[in-house]
């Protein structure tokens, strides 16, 4: 009877280490305290020769995305729907992990001091406060659709399978909303005073803070769409091989292009000049204004993410496992680095460069001077 009775307390026992190492790591928010930098530098410094490898670890979840808070913190989102804060001076990860859904989360925005994620299956939309480490408020059965979040002012607006809806981000009430009978897909862009988004049917369709249409055009877009937002202009190219600069304030195209390779990789555009890579390798510069072209620069294999630039270079991430640091002003290729495996995501950070690679591992490459 005393074996038995040692036994079911050694099962207890057992049972509560087990409890204790599952939820260690886990908590309903993320607790450690983070400064955000509101409107980190989308340029970085300028990398004019080869950077250097400070540091890379093992992820130990599948990432799916990252954002930069400050110099030296990012925010990781793995495909599993967790958040982890993960130092970059360091190479290690801050603090707990946050799963606060039981699914992956599908759309996710940070502003000011907040961060607001969505989940279409469970279909929950959470605000979440960096400052208080505390949630601000959660709205359930509110499926939000991927990249589909924008904030104007104090105006959080959404779109899921019912249409626009505009919210109060302070509580989560409901303060406007509009049906869409076009289905929209490349999310929602913010263009300062109104919202753009591309529907299935290849029109471009503007509303207003109230959610009124103003004009939707027929830019005869394809399938899988990416885009870049600058002042008054939205550039866009398509899996067909198309691209559109569009000039908001005139209502007209001003550059379009057709070419017979898919291009997957978001364009880089500024005032004057629009980048754009083809997914064989090729990487074209332009004056948005004339058309004319600047350079071009052939390399080598697919480009299937976003270009980034520096104050001087555009830095190209190749899917084969290298990037390349073209100079912005004619082209020619400053120095290459070669990654150990295949590149899933390159950020850039106010000193260096950000990779993931599909293995899972992480580097931190400090920009040369």
């Amino acid at each position: 009877m005393a074996q038995k009775e040692l036994y079911q307390r050694l099962m207890c026992y057992l049972a509560g280490v087990i409890i204790v190492l599952l939820t260690a790591g886990c908590s309903s928010r993320l607790r450690h305290n983070v400064e955000i930098i509101h409107d980190y530098p989308s340029i970085g410094k300028s990398m004019p020769n080869l950077p250097e490898l400070q540091w890379q670890e093992k992820l130990f979840s599948p990432p799916d995305a990252i954002e930069i808070l400050n110099d030296s913190t990012i925010l990781v989102f793995t495909f599993r729907g967790e958040l982890f804060l993960w130092n970059l001076n360091t190479g290690k990860k801050l603090g707990n992990i946050w799963q606060p859904y039981r699914e992956p989360i599908s759309s996710y925005l940070i502003a000011a001091d907040r961060l607001y994620i969505g989940s279409v299956m469970e279909g929950d939309l959470t605000a979440f406060n960096f400052k208080t480490r505390k949630k601000v408020w959660r709205k359930k059965k509110f499926r939000v659709k991927p990249d589909a979040m924008a904030i104007i002012g104090d105006t959080l607006y959404i779109y899921n399978t019912m249409g626009l809806f505009a919210l109060a981000t302070d509580t989560g009430t409901e303060l406007n909303k509009r049906k869409i009978r076009n289905r929209l897909t490349s999310g929602l862009i913010n263009a300062g005073n109104s919202l753009l988004a591309f529907g299935d049917n290849g029109y471009l369709f503007r509303y207003s803070t109230d959610l009124k249409l103003l004009y939707k055009t027929d830019l005869r877009m394809g399938t899988r769409i990416e885009s870049s937002f600058y002042q008054n202009k939205i550039a866009a190219v398509d899996a067909n091989g198309r691209l559109v600069v569009y000039d908001l304030n005139q209502n007209v195209i001003i550059l379009e292009k057709q070419y017979d390779i898919p291009i997957y990789s978001q364009p880089y555009l500024t005032d004057q000049t629009l980048i754009v890579a083809l997914s064989n390798g090729l990487v074209i510069s332009y004056n948005c204004t004339t058309g004319e072209e600047l350079w071009r620069h052939q390399g080598t294999g697919l480009i299937n993410l976003p270009l980034r630039a520096t104050a001087a270079e555009i830095i190209v991430p190749f899917a084969r496992g290298h990037i390349v640091a073209l100079s912005n002003n004619s082209g020619a290729e400053l120095w290459r680095y070669n990654a150990e495996n295949v590149i899933s995501h390159l950020s850039l950070t106010s000193n260096g460069i950000i990779l993931i690679d599909r293995k899972y591992l992480i580097y931190f490459l400090k920009g040369g001077s």
